[in-house]
């Protein structure tokens, strides 16, 4: 018997969803399977495992199937929230010098113009160096006033090197015109062993030099993450006939790996949800979409067709390329729950799915998960039973229940006179933060 297999997996921070669409002359039936994204098992890949796990369903459920795979799709958070926790890959950021303190600088808009630090959202990069490079116009003609010299670049390679850097990011303030220069530095990056280099003008041709910046440096910090990922998971399933992999993208388009990229990536896990919103639209209604997740939080507004923006923020951060509109908030499931200075706080780094919350019984983090799993609002036994370090518990409330006592034991002084209470308090808190973007949309 010949089945046709379709594979989705939506690759979240906390869970990895798979679904398997079998066809044949006889039915048409699907599979699933919910898994942890993290754990401490040695060489653990979620979508990997998924696949595997449908695979098994499906032979169990035919008789000596023949399995023919036509595609495995994928759409996934990681590079989102490797950007909402500022945990990109460690960058090296070599620009025009006199502009080393273009990102501290910014645009010079100021988000709340009655903060006196003025601080404004920077990409995550390790350190930044200038270099003396310019070419000028004269009579319409590009003129080089100076070239690159090769042994400024050696000496901040070797400074790299030294603070632990292992991707670049060549910014320019002309490169989107004239990419010699830039491709001279490439190469002389590559030279000393750096192999993970991105020059602006393969990113973006924007004559913008700040967001063009922004965006080579997001590049730089995230393309890397997400290639070792992919390109280890389609390895895995070598022995497995599947006719392609497609990546899903921040404009809601398939693409494949070659082409999917960490600046384009952003939006690959919230687009499936869009993507899903459109099948409710009825009556010519707007549709406000919540996808509330273990690490951010995303809304959108459907009306007719899939809104297409060029222009986005990241928490904070501009970002100029084709993309879903939705927004973006550093608050889901997995946001850590502390105390600081007097003053409760809820994120913007997330405990995962491993270790994860305390409930999940990994010696996690007090999470919002736990805030929820307190007050009853989360039921554990409705929850697949795949936490613990055998990966066959419920959801253990008696944990989440001594992460709120000792932060009442710690912080006598805020006044809480029970678990509940503060529980309740933190969720107020996500609630405020989470309605943000509704409103925005």
């Amino acid at each position: 018997m010949s089945v046709k297999i379709r594979i989705g997996i939506d690759q979240g921070g906390t869970f990895t969803d798979c679904v398997a669409v079998c066809s044949h002359s006889v039915e048409n039936i699907s599979f699933n399977c919910k898994l942890l994204t993290q754990s401490n098992l040695k060489d653990y890949s979620a979508p990997t495992l998924g696949v595997r796990l449908l695979i098994e369903k499906i032979r169990a459920h035919y008789s000596n199937p023949i399995l023919k795979i036509e595609s495995i799709r994928l759409g996934t958070t990681i590079t989102t929230n490797a950007l909402l926790e500022d945990r990109g890959k460690s960058v090296g950021v070599i620009i025009t010098s006199g502009f080393e303190d273009l990102f501290w600088i910014g645009d010079q808009s100021r988000r709340d113009i009655f903060d006196l630090s003025g601080e404004n959202p920077q990409p995550s990069y390790s350190m930044i160096a200038g270099i003396e490079e310019r070419i000028i116009l004269k009579n319409s003609k590009i003129h080089i006033e100076s070239k690159p010299q090769k042994t400024q670049v050696q000496s901040i390679l070797k400074q790299f090197k030294e603070k632990g850097v292992n991707s670049i990011a060549i910014c320019l303030v002309h490169g989107w015109r004239f990419t010699l220069h830039e491709q001279m530095v490439a190469n002389w990056c590559k030279e000393e062993g750096f192999q993970d280099v991105f020059c602006s003008h393969n990113i973006s041709t924007l004559p913008n030099f700040l967001y063009r910046s922004y965006l080579t440096v997001i590049d730089a910090g995230l393309s890397p993450l997400i290639s070792n990922i992919q390109k280890h998971f389609i390895h895995n399933l070598n022995d497995l006939d599947v006719d392609e992999y497609l990546f899903m993208k921040s404009d809601a388009g398939l693409c494949k790996l070659k082409n999917f990229r960490g600046f384009n990536s952003l939006l690959s896990g919230p687009c499936g949800g869009v993507t899903a919103l459109s099948k409710f639209f009825k009556n010519y209604s707007p549709l406000i979409g919540f996808d509330m997740g273990g690490t951010s939080s995303d809304v959108t507004r459907f009306d007719e067709e899939v809104e297409i923006c060029l222009e986005h923020t990241v928490n904070g951060l501009p970002i100029y390329t084709p993309q879903v509109n939705i927004e973006t908030v550093a608050s889901g499931g997995g946001s850590i729950l502390s105390i600081e200075d007097g003053l409760l706080k809820v994120g913007p780094e997330s405990s995962g799915s491993f270790p994860g919350p305390l409930c999940y019984g990994f010696d996690g983090r007090l999470s919002l998960t736990d805030a929820n799993l307190v007050l009853g609002r989360l039921q554990a036994e409705l929850i697949e039973p795949c936490f613990g370090y055998d990966r066959k518990n419920q959801l253990n409330v008696s944990l989440s229940r001594t992460g709120f006592n000792h932060l009442l034991a710690l912080h006598p002084e805020l006044g809480f006179n029970s678990v509940e209470e503060l529980a309740e308090a933190f969720l107020l808190i996500a609630n405020q933060q989470m309605s943000q973007p509704i409103l925005e949309v």
